[in-house]
């Protein structure tokens, strides 16, 4: 910045005044002129006089540091990952609920069978039933030769559906 350049260096501007006259403030004046030392004009504007021979390097403030940018995506994953809990929670919860509905009617099937077995202990018509699977085994390819004992069992049945029919009206 205050050391002169030995390249030339061109400037073009478009002027806009009609009378073909660039305006340029003091500051500029000064420092085509070679002057090292720089006024400040305007209150706010802050110049810093640098020694010859450092480099000068401008800085932008970033928009965000890596650090912030870092902490912004593990806030993200925690918000994800708290998500997540929550929803496995709400599942499993569910689920559990699910798994009682279902021990207790399974228990309640289990108990409904324990207790038709209970009552249901004689089993009618078992003598018939043993004659036709008998009968059945000794004549495998002459069914007709059981029809009779067939039609015993089926009475049988008939007749012990009709009373527990009756028995229970």
């Amino acid at each position: 910045m205050g050391s002169a350049s030995t390249k030339t260096r061109k400037l073009t501007i478009e002027n806009e005044d009609s009378r073909n006259v660039i305006k340029v403030s003091d500051e500029v004046v000064q420092r085509l002129k070679g002057r090292e030392e720089v006024r400040n004009l305007t209150p706010r504007s802050s110049v810093q006089v640098i020694p010859e021979g450092v480099p000068v390097y401008y800085y932008p403030e970033p928009v965000l540091t890596s650090l912030q940018c870092r902490q912004q995506k593990q806030n993200a994953l925690e918000e994800n990952d708290k998500y997540w809990e929550r929803r496995i929670r709400d599942l499993q919860k569910g689920h559990d609920k699910m798994h009682e509905v279902m021990q207790c009617e399974y228990k309640k099937a289990i108990e409904e069978i324990q207790e038709t077995k209970k009552t249901n202990k004689e089993v009618p018509c078992k003598e018939n039933k043993l004659k036709v699977l008998d009968c059945y085994q000794k004549y495998p390819n002459e069914p007709m030769r059981c029809a009779q004992i067939v039609q015993d069992f089926a009475d049988c049945v008939d007749s012990h559906r009709a009373s527990r029919t009756s028995s229970k009206g």
